[in-house]
């Protein structure tokens, strides 16, 4: 039910911006056909009763502008009904915060009772919510009830039109089957203008409008602006169903239609709290309305269908947050934590820790007893800026969970004396809690792991909080943004390696280069690990200085740059300028494309396992070299072969058989070369086996990508 309220709260709150907007428009436009702004009310009961958006790079609006998160509310409801540990400050190490807080590490933890069941003002709103829409759907039922019940003796006149004597006034009753009810004064005249006016209301489907429009309303009872866009929605649906009928009767009957609304306004009592049936009001509004109305100029039209459509645009679509367009791989929420703030980033680590500590709980022996719990380390470590709108501030977070009998925990190694730690149970190596700071609260970003990828160093966690906020979608996958060079390193029995080359510190020839990231030949990615004290900006301004003192000049040539990462850090030490491809003013989207790989090679097996339906090819890869290719001829002058003595043209090294397996899928294209001839054709799967198996020593080449083999091709051999 909380969830409930909450997106409903969040709904009401974009919903009164978009009312205000309206407000606005139909200010501005109030000369206009009722027509237009009766239409953004319907366009706003669509909002309120789907609250959809989608998302796209095209709506111009900061995202801020239209997130609401309940964060206060949230924060005090959710720690409430979470088990956070309370703190027996019974040890003499003491922390020190951020903000200068100083606080007492805990030494032993107990289960909170007290708030979980606690019932405050704050937790008991959404239940005063509820009440609130029984109470509206309930004088609504009722006084329907009573309506009902007074139109019994109605007497019927034809069609679906019913005459009542006891009727001041003439409306429409029902949604399933409605019925028009009119005043049995009416002279004949009157009497067809009236049932004109309804018969339109029921052919725009306007009873039905109003009733989910009160629907609505019961949902949104405390949002007074809903209450406003209810009473004007009305106003413009009856001044527009005027208008509808001015067009149908003509100009000339502008005075006998004025004088029926005349008549109808004596007596009027009718009330909006009967939700099932609407009546006719707001006489003199409707009378000035009808003597005014002018049919519109076909600009006029135009204009008001364009601001329409905008206007659907805007409510309908929210912007994308910064690099969504290029990732979207959001981890999930395990603890909850995502878009909360806290007010002391410790009150975050206290939730993680207990959440930790339930796990322990229900994964072993019901009878094990917890000798010690406690989170023994949380210290601000590194602070950084220029990534979002606020600074970064990065905490170490550790602890112990120690019992007797803990071995049965799954999936985890604990040590002889029956210790768990942070490393053994948040994740890959140490983690490090990261929050962004807003307003002066602590707002969760995730998880940074070290030891395992990246050492304490600020540079490398500085890696790390980049790979944060991509898998976050706070920023695309580029720690660099501006110049880049993609630099595709050619490896010698077929695959591409990918690396994303940037400049750090300065922009045009007199920038260096660093290596933002590579690829390998599976799409792969990695981040290129920098081990400094200093963060990455001032790490590479120091290096960007010396090179303008005349050092290092190399880093200033992107290629010399990917060459030497490839020799030393990738050791590969024979790599060779003719096994790369550069390609200037890149864009980050052409270095996400994952690298087509072609491989050349011999067949070793052909083999379908008991637990697969498909061909696995286990594949002998091997360098396939021509004479008259420039890189060949340099490949095989490493290798000592004279190009000249080869006499068919080509030279196959082949010095070891170690094999690598591809899975055929139905996907899968395969090419053999018939007898006779020299080009391959493309067969099926059945006839690619059959021919294998004929010719198990034939040269084939294999085309994978993103783990998935495109091809099989069989090569001619001369």
């Amino acid at each position: 039910m909380e969830k409930l309220f909450l997106n409903t709260i969040n709904t009401s709150i974009i919903v009164s911006i978009i009312i205000l907007f309206i407000l606005v428009l139909r200010f501005l436009f109030k000369k206009a056909p009722k027509k237009f702004s009766y239409i953004l009310w319907l366009i706003l009961l669509i909002k309120l009763i789907i609250p959809f958006s989608f998302k796209t790079k095209f709506n111009p609006m900061p995202s801020k502008f239209i997130e609401f998160s309940n964060k206060s509310y949230i924060e005090e409801t959710v720690q409430n009904k979470e088990t956070i540990p309370n703190l027996e400050t019974n040890t003499k190490e003491r922390i020190k915060t951020n903000d200068n807080k100083i606080v007492e590490s805990p030494i032993q933890f107990k289960e909170n009772v007290t708030n979980k069941n606690k019932f405050t003002i704050r937790n008991s709103i959404p239940y005063i919510w509820i009440i609130g829409i029984i109470l509206f759907l309930l004088h609504g039922f009722i006084s329907n009830q009573k309506l009902k019940k007074s139109l019994k003796d109605s007497t019927y006149i034809y069609e679906n039109i019913y005459e009542n004597k006891n009727l001041n006034t003439a409306f429409i009753h029902g949604i399933i089957n409605p019925k028009i009810y009119i005043p049995n004064y009416l002279n004949e005249k009157e009497r067809e203008y009236i049932i004109i006016h309804e018969k339109t209301h029921l052919k725009r489907y306007d009873h039905i409008v109003k009733f989910l429009y009160y629907i609505a309303l019961s949902m949104h009872w405390f949002n007074p602006l809903i209450w406003i866009a209810f009473v004007l929605m009305e106003r413009d649906m009856e001044l527009s169903c005027d208008e509808a009928v001015m067009k149908k009767i003509g100009n000339v009957a502008k005075k006998d239609y004025c004088t029926t609304l005349l008549s109808l306004a004596t007596g009027h009592k009718m009330k909006i709290a009967v939700p099932l049936s609407f009546s006719e009001n707001n006489t003199k509004e409707r009378v000035k309305n009808v003597l005014n109305y002018k049919k519109p100029k076909k600009w006029v039209i135009i204009v008001l269908i364009v601001i329409i459509v905008v206007s659907v645009f805007f409510i309908f679509t929210r912007p994308k947050d910064k690099g969504e367009d290029i990732i979207n791989n959001v981890e999930d929420d395990e603890y909850g934590l995502y878009n909360r703030t806290f007010k002391d980033p410790r009150d975050a680590a206290e939730i993680i820790f207990s959440k930790e500590l339930e796990k322990v709980k229900e994964y072993t022996h019901e009878n094990v007893k917890i000798e010690e719990a406690k989170i023994t380390k949380f210290k601000r470590l590194y602070s950084y800026e220029g990534y979002l709108d606020n600074p970064i501030e990065v905490f170490t977070f550790e602890y112990i969970i120690k019992g007797k009998e803990l071995l049965d925990y799954p999936f985890v190694d604990i040590s002889n004396d029956g210790v768990l730690t942070e490393e053994n149970l948040v994740g890959v190596g140490k983690p490090l809690l990261a929050f962004s700071i807003v307003d002066g609260r602590y707002e969760f970003l995730g998880f940074i792991f070290y030891g395992e990828f990246y050492s304490d160093t600020k540079a490398e966690i500085e890696i790390g909080l980049n790979e944060l906020l991509e898998n976050r979608g706070l920023k695309g996958p580029e720690i660099f943004p501006g110049n880049h060079i993609i630099a595709e390193y050619k490896l010698r029995e077929g695959g591409t390696y990918k690396i994303l080359l940037s400049q750090p510190a300065k922009t045009g020839v007199k920038g260096i280069w660093c290596v933002d990231r590579w690829m390998d030949e599976n799409g792969n990615m990695y981040y290129n690990i920098i081990q400094s004290d200093l963060s990455l900006k001032e790490y590479y301004a120091q290096i960007q200085e010396q090179v303008d003192n005349g050092k290092n000049q190399d880093l200033l040539d992107g290629e010399k740059v990917a060459l030497n990462f490839i020799k030393e850090y990738l050791d590969y030490n024979f790599a060779k300028p003719y096994m790369f491809e550069f390609y200037e003013n890149a864009s980050i989207e052409d270095f996400l494309i994952k690298p087509t790989n072609q491989y050349f090679g011999y067949i070793m097996e052909l083999v379908k396992y008991d637990w697969s339906e498909d061909y696995t090819i286990h594949f002998d890869k091997a360098e396939f070299l021509h004479n008259v290719d420039p890189e060949d001829l340099e490949r095989l002058k490493e290798l000592g072969v004279d190009p000249n003595k080869l006499d068919n043209g080509y030279y196959i090294y082949n010095p070891t058989s170690y094999p690598v397996s591809f899975t055929i899928d139905e996907d899968t294209e395969f090419y053999i070369i018939k007898l006779g001839d020299t080009h391959a054709v493309k067969v099926s799967e059945d006839e690619f086996i059959e021919h294998y198996n004929k010719n198990k020593d034939a040269l084939y080449m294999l085309e994978d990508e993103n783990f998935k083999l495109r091809k099989v091709m069989q090569v001619y051999l001369p």
